[in-house]
């Protein structure tokens, strides 16, 4: 039977979204929240967990002191993501076109694309604005006409490249290195009806061709690790949408791919997040 190590950490309320990025940049599947006072309750569910001096110094880069940390061990069996989810997953329309929901709140309104997420051990509800801001900038490129191919790096929950298929891409390459991630980008575009659409694979090398698309939410130190792979795989007149970083961020991560001839065309920013859709220089 698999069993989750799972931190537990209290912190103010206003670190939540640090605290959360900091987890999530440790490789966490997934993070329960149990409180709502000035003080809240993150559990995070790592398989293996981190030391606990990474987790120390993961929450300090980002500016979040831990009141209380450590570490329990627990059962798959005794995990109800869906219940807990329940209280902290509500729909939401984005932008001009999707609507996020749960399984038990399906109903899109009209004129709009209901994007059904099963929360699980995958990240990426669209509760978050790392990923609003991706589908947000998702959107606004394709306005300018669908690319043949797109690609979603560090796919989690599957929740973008199921929009990118609701919004007509036929050719979806999903990618995450997390097999949990795999299986509920699986289960969700099965849920959504654009299975067909979507290759899933478990990195950027799985990507076979040049995408006129690429969505990457993920933190920014990978982004700025993969900037030069990320350039290879679009196509020349192409966008890359990068999300994933704190607004501090931005300045380092476009000087990555600043030197691959690229700059910023659109800037998401939900303090304090960012994202930035980027093109090539004159493009």
């Amino acid at each position: 039977m698999q069993s989750w190590q799972v931190v537990v950490l209290a912190v103010a309320t206003n670190d939540i979204d640090l605290a959360s990025a900091a987890l999530f940049a440790l490789g966490t599947n997934g993070i329960q929240q149990e409180g709502a006072d000035e003080t809240v309750t993150l559990r995070a569910y790592f398989s293996p967990c981190p030391p606990l001096e990474a987790l120390h110094d993961a929450l300090a880069s980002y500016g979040v002191t831990a009141q209380r940390l450590h570490v329990e061990s627990v059962p798959d069996t005794e995990v109800d993501w869906s219940e807990n989810w329940k209280l902290h997953f509500q729909p939401q329309a984005v932008g001009d076109r999707f609507y996020i929901c749960p399984p038990w709140a399906p109903d899109a309104p009209p004129g709009r694309e209901a994007i059904v997420i099963h929360p699980g051990m995958a990240f990426g509800t669209g509760q978050h604005a790392t990923t609003r801001g991706c589908l947000l900038l998702i959107e606004a490129s394709l306005r300018d006409g669908l690319p043949a191919a797109a690609a979603d790096i560090g796919t989690g929950s599957g929740i973008l490249a199921i929009a990118l298929a609701k919004l007509g891409v036929p050719r979806i390459h999903a990618v995450d290195t997390d097999p949990v991630a795999r299986e509920s980008t699986r289960e969700n575009a099965d849920r959504n009806g654009v299975a067909a659409a979507l290759a899933i694979g478990s990195s950027v090398d799985d990507v076979p061709e040049t995408c006129g698309l690429i969505v990457a939410n993920l933190f920014a130190d990978l982004l700025d690790e993969l900037a030069g792979k990320l350039v290879a795989r679009c196509a020349g007149s192409g966008t890359i949408v990068c999300s994933g970083m704190l607004e501090s961020d931005v300045g380092r991560v476009a000087a990555s791919f600043a030197s691959h001839g690229w700059a910023a065309h659109r800037t998401f920013r939900e303090s304090p997040w960012a994202a930035v859709a980027f093109t090539r220089d004159g493009s």
